[in-house]
C-alpha cells in the first residue's frame, strides 16, 4: 500500500490491486512496478489504474524516472535496465558488484546522475553513482 505523507505524518494511503515492486512519478502520473506479472501500471492520485504496460525486463524490481525513460533492475539476473514507455528494454547495464553474495537495494535519479544501492553485509549498503548511457 502506497502512502502520501508530509512531514506531519500520512496524509493518505492508495489501495492498488497488486504488490508493487517499486514506484515512480514521471511529472503527470504515478506509477507502480507489478513484479509479478511485469508491467507498470499507471495510476491516479484516486489510486484508480488507468493503464498497463508489459515491461521487456525478466523479475523487475525497483523503479525510477529519468525524466524520458524508466529505470528498474532485475533481481535474479542482478543487470540493470533502461526501459522505455512503451514498456521496452532500451538498454541494459551491468552494475558494479561487491561480492556474489550482494542484493540489490535500491535506485535514485537525481538530475541526470543514477545512484545504485547495494547491500553488502547485514549492517552495510555501497551506493555507485552510475553514468547511464
Amino acid at each position: 500500500r502506497p502512502y502520501e505523507f508530509d512531514a506531519d505524518g500520512i496524509k493518505r494511503s492508495y489501495e492498488l490491486s497488486h504488490r508493487t515492486y517499486g514506484l515512480a512519478y514521471d511529472g503527470a502520473r504515478y506509477w507502480s512496478l507489478d513484479g509479478l506479472d511485469g508491467s507498470l501500471a499507471a495510476f491516479d492520485a484516486s489510486g484508480t489504474i488507468s493503464e498497463r504496460i508489459p515491461v521487456e525486463v525478466p523479475d523487475p524490481y525497483h523503479l525510477e524516472w529519468d525524466g524520458e525513460q524508466f529505470w528498474t533492475v532485475s533481481w535474479y539476473t542482478l543487470r540493470l535496465y533502461k526501459v522505455g514507455t512503451d514498456g521496452s528494454a532500451i538498454a541494459v547495464m551491468d552494475p558494479p558488484l561487491s561480492s556474489s553474495s550482494s542484493i540489490q537495494s535500491g535506485l535514485a535519479m537525481a538530475g541526470s546522475q543514477l545512484w545504485y544501492a547495494q547491500r553488502v553485509s547485514l549492517e552495510r549498503t555501497r551506493i555507485y553513482r552510475l553514468q547511464p548511457e
